[in-house]
């Protein structure tokens, strides 16, 4: 009798939560929800300057200038100028992320060129040849070290177990 009450309050249950899902299902449908806006493409050329997007001027501070001096490389303005904030694309919207990377891709094929300091053309440098031959004695060396290392943990190991050996036969011996 027990079992059959139990099986009517579970079939009452799952009819309960069945008719609370059907209620949600049907107000979720029958509510008004708020359109999203799409988002803006991103333009293949930079970003024109508005009222809604002005540019960014960002001032570099600290004491660069007197240390790219000391290197001997032009100067620099400390003034950029970029365009304004650019939304960030969804993973989902391969259209807007495909933009998104030919821009940034268009603005790093515009770089400045590279500049060492006449030390660093100056200084000696390693060939392959004796930069491989490093590699192959230092490698060398530590698989030494690591072979010496597993020599004396089995030396240790059988000189433990070479100890309880002899420790069982004396307690072995002792007790008969």
């Amino acid at each position: 009798m027990v079992a059959r009450a139990s099986h009517c309050q579970c079939k009452y249950i799952l009819r309960v939560f069945f008719a609370l899902f059907l209620v949600i299902v049907l107000a979720h449908q029958l509510t008004p929800t708020p359109a999203h806006p799409a988002q803006p493409e991103v333009p293949a050329s930079p970003t024109p300057y508005s009222a809604d997007n002005p540019p960014l001027q960002i001032h570099i501070q600290g004491r660069w200038k007197p240390f790219r001096a000391s290197l001997g490389l032009p100067p620099r303005a400390s003034t950029i100028v970029s365009p304004g904030a650019i939304a960030r694309a969804s993973r989902f919207n391969l259209k807007h992320r495909r933009a998104v990377e030919e821009l940034a891709s268009r603005r790093l094929a515009v770089r400045a060129p590279l500049f060492f300091a006449p030390g660093a053309l100056e200084e000696r440098s390693l060939t392959l040849e004796a930069l491989a031959e490093s590699f192959r004695a230092v490698s060398l060396f530590e698989k030494e070290g690591a072979e010496e290392r597993v020599r004396e943990r089995s030396q240790r190991e059988s000189r433990e177990g070479h100890r309880s050996m002899s420790s069982t036969t004396k307690n072995d011996s002792g007790n008969r």
